[in-house]
This record gives structure tokens, C-alpha cells and sequence, in this order.
């Protein structure tokens, strides 16, 4: 099996920048080597999302067309709330 792409720009589908920003996030991770970890819990909810560039950050968005377009930032902020707490890890919304 090949190792999962790191860059945002490996997933072509996911929507251009002028996608509805309710739709999209980008967390800087406190500790960047639990980085990963965020953007594997983000495709375990069905988020397309890679490492930024910039080291410790995380860029997510709903896939388009799916169920999860419906979810709202309000959720999307409590799964990433939640994930910090459990990790012990902050993070910070940009």
C-alpha cells in the first residue's frame, strides 16, 4: 500500500480557495510532530486534508458533494476541540 500523500496539493478534487470558508480549516498544531496525527484523525472523519507547507499545520475541508457538507464549522470546531483535549496537545485555528 502505498504511504498516504503529505501535500495539499496531492487531492486535485478538493474545492479552489473560494470554497465556503465554513467549510474549511487550518490548525497550527502547538507541537508539530503530532501534526500527522491531527490530519489522520481529520481522514478518519472523511476530511480531505494534507500537512500546509509550513511545518505544524494542518489544512482540512469537507470533501464536495458529501454528507459532510452539511456539517458546520460549530461542529467541525468541537471534533478539533475535542481531538486537543484527548491529545493534550493546543492548537490554533488560523
Amino acid at each position: 500500500m502505498d504511504a498516504a500523500p503529505t501535500s495539499y496539493a496531492a487531492f486535485p478534487q478538493i474545492a479552489p480557495l473560494g470554497a465556503p470558508a465554513s467549510m474549511r480549516v487550518r490548525v497550527k498544531v502547538s507541537d508539530p510532530t503530532r501534526a500527522i496525527q491531527l490530519r489522520d484523525y481529520f481522514r478518519r472523519l472523511g476530511l480531505f486534508c494534507a500537512l500546509a507547507n509550513d511545518i505544524g499545520t494542518v489544512e482540512a475541508e469537507c470533501p464536495p458533494g458529501s454528507d459532510l457538507q452539511r456539517i458546520t464549522r460549530e461542529e467541525l470546531d468541537g471534533y478539533l476541540d475535542g481531538w486537543a483535549k484527548t491529545n493534550r496537545v493546543p492548537v490554533q485555528l488560523q
